[in-house]
């Protein structure tokens, strides 16, 4: 028979002798099951855990001549260079490990995704840990456990040894199982900022299967189906096996989410696509936000979970419609789902965000074959498929190693048809003239003239990855340009004029100019000569036509507008007679890819974004 000491002492004191004490042929003898070195045993009217049987000494006690110890009714008093009363510390008869469930799951969503890999599914074993049992996951080939030590439940890679412990998440609990833990106790380890609350995480024995999306009866578009044939494949490329379902739009957007609400480049994030050479391009059309809903028929969320958009094919030489699906590539997180490629910065249950970076980006998925195509591009190729202009799309490209001359060359969409590339972001060539080179001079007046696999450096630049310039401005004598990384958190340049250079204080007036602010959200600023140093190539692109076709009669504008409702055709009509904005251009820069500065020891928390080369930064 056993007895099992259970609950809580005052500061975790003596703790560690917590758990199952058989008894002994000894009467009112109970050895420890963890440490058979120590005893549950009665002595002249008090019951003590200690070393030696029969003596009056020990690291616990009870003043009570109960028969046994599940009678007991006093209150224990732990020793801690003191005796303390312990009030929740009591003896029971049963075993508090009798209803452990088989598995159980970490569910949940940790703040900024930093080691959401460590939750999951976590099966029981049979051996004990602090009187506690032992639950391990697998994935791969690496193993994981979850167990019980100084007065938490941890998620760690190895089991601890001694008094001490480590992982990546706990919750501090006397809980004897892990189910039983509080629902909004857990911590989750940062190298940057320590524990951090993750009030979202909780421990459960059960977890909902996804949804499927052909039994909603909504639309489900055949040709692209949400299937493994549309996820494709690339070089390298490793996210069609993170992919565990699919979902409508409206579940990874949030409660009251809609098609757009405020359109702007802030709402763009990169997924586990290295296609940022499409979601550079798009943050920077989406500084114009007509732009980007001229290309959708729908004016808000659809019913039905069809959308049906327009981009400007090579191929035909015109705007061409598809109509896509509303499903999107999910991690299913155990009920807690999150986007694996595009989404925006709302996109987590319970907040209200927008769907139209998914959509769109599954619309160019489509119109290329598959997402895997999307790995690695051309923005360029990207700003000819979304404003479909009629002239060619300029490119700068770097020709010396200090950005002083730049090479002149273009994209043409006849010649990109011709190519078979139309429909290819990564094949794209480029047509130039020899010795048709521009100054560095000449590539400032082009961008402050116009309306506005990756590796982190030291510098928290990033290579070979896509950033928005969205804006130009010069002052205090200085040129300065305000670029976006799409990863949209605080992988930000660190040199000067970055959120934490001291130029910013001791140049007070340029940072009222630019009206300077600081925050991790991607967004930051850096001297010209700088970037001009540490960029390749500048492609310009006229927006006239894609402002022109979004005004015209016969758009999805107009389509609207005579379609819906008298207040919604009001509404398209208001959309249509917007006053024209000046003629304007969307310029695109490309990171250099010789690095002087060495890749960075990146923590396992870091994002990371499998990519490609091609990648671009855009200047508007």
């Amino acid at each position: 028979m056993s007895m099992y000491l259970v609950g809580s002492t005052p500061k975790g004191a003596n703790a560690s002798l917590l758990g199952e004490y058989k008894r002994t042929r000894r009467a009112k003898v109970y050895t420890f099951t963890s440490d058979p070195s120590r005893f549950l045993h009665y002595s002249r009217g008090r019951w003590w855990v200690g070393a030696t049987p029969g003596e009056w000494s020990g690291y616990l006690y009870v003043e009570d001549d109960a028969a046994t110890p599940d009678k007991i009714t006093a209150t224990w008093k732990v020793y801690d260079g003191e005796w303390l009363d312990a009030p929740n510390l009591r003896c029971v008869a049963t075993s508090p490990l009798a209803s452990a469930a088989a598995e159980v799951f970490i569910v949940g969503k940790t703040p900024g995704g930093v080691n959401s890999g460590s939750l999951g599914k976590f099966v029981r074993g049979a051996d004990l840990l602090n009187s506690r049992y032992v639950y391990r996951k697998v994935t791969g080939g690496n193993v994981s456990y979850l167990f019980y030590a100084i007065g938490s439940w941890w998620v760690g890679d190895s089991l601890p040894r001694g008094s001490s412990a480590g992982g990546y998440v706990r919750v501090e609990t006397d809980a004897w199982l892990p189910e039983l833990a509080p629902a909004h106790g857990w911590l989750v380890a940062s190298s940057q900022s320590g524990w951090l609350a993750a009030p979202d995480i909780r421990c459960v024995t059960s977890a909902p299967a996804p949804p499927d999306p052909r039994s909603d009866g909504k639309y489900i578009d055949a040709s692209f189906p949400p299937e493994q044939s549309s996820l494709g494949s690339a070089a390298g490329w490793d996210a069609p096996t993170k992919v565990d379902c699919w979902l409508r739009a409206g579940a990874l957007a949030g409660t009251d989410s809609d098609l757009f609400d405020g359109i702007g480049p802030g709402d763009l994030l990169q997924g586990s696509i290295g296609d940022c050479f499409l979601l550079a391009s798009l943050a920077c059309v989406a500084e114009h936000p007509e732009l980007i809903e001229s290309l959708f028929l729908e004016e808000q969320a659809s019913d039905t979970g069809a959308y049906t958009l327009r981009l400007f094919s090579a191929e035909a030489g015109e705007w061409v419609s598809t109509t896509i699906d509303d499903t999107i590539p999910s991690s299913w997180n155990w009920g807690h789902p999150e986007t694996l490629f595009a989404g925006s910065n709302a996109t987590s249950p319970g907040a209200s965000g927008e769907e139209w970076a998914m959509l769109l980006e599954k619309a160019v998925a489509k119109y290329c074959g598959s997402y895997g195509a999307l790995v690695g591009g051309s923005s360029a190729w990207a700003l000819q498929l979304l404003l479909g202009p009629s002239q060619p799309v300029q490119v700068f490209q770097r020709v010396d190693s200090r950005g002083l001359r730049w090479g002149a060359f273009r994209l043409e969409r006849e010649r990109l048809a011709a190519s078979g590339a139309a429909r290819s972001p990564g094949k794209v060539f480029l047509i130039g003239t020899p010795g048709d080179e521009r100054g560095a001079d000449d590539i400032w007046r082009g961008v402050a003239g116009q309306r506005t696999l990756e590796v982190r450096r030291r510098d928290e630049l990033v290579t070979d990855h896509a950033y928005s310039v969205l804006r130009a401005v010069e002052a205090g004598g200085f040129r300065l340009l305000q670029l976006r990384n799409p990863w949209g958190n605080e992988v930000e340049w660190r040199g000067d004029w970055g959120d934490a250079s001291p130029l910013w204080g001791r140049h007070p007036e340029v940072a009222d100019a630019v009206g300077f602010s600081a925050a991790a959200d991607g967004t930051f600023w850096i001297g010209f000569e700088q970037w001009a140093d540490l960029f390749t190539t500048l492609s310009i692109c006229s927006t006239a036509e894609a402002f022109a076709k979004a005004r015209k009669e016969g758009s999805f504008a107009a389509t609207r507008a005579a379609r819906d409702s008298p207040q919604a055709a009001s509404r398209g009509v208001n959309f249509l007679g917007r006053p024209a904005r000046a003629r304007m251009h969307i310029s695109v820069v490309e990171a250099a890819k010789l690095t002087p500065c060495p890749a960075p020891d990146v923590p396992d928390e870091a994002p990371q974004v499998e990519g490609a080369g091609g990648c671009s930064c855009l200047v508007q």
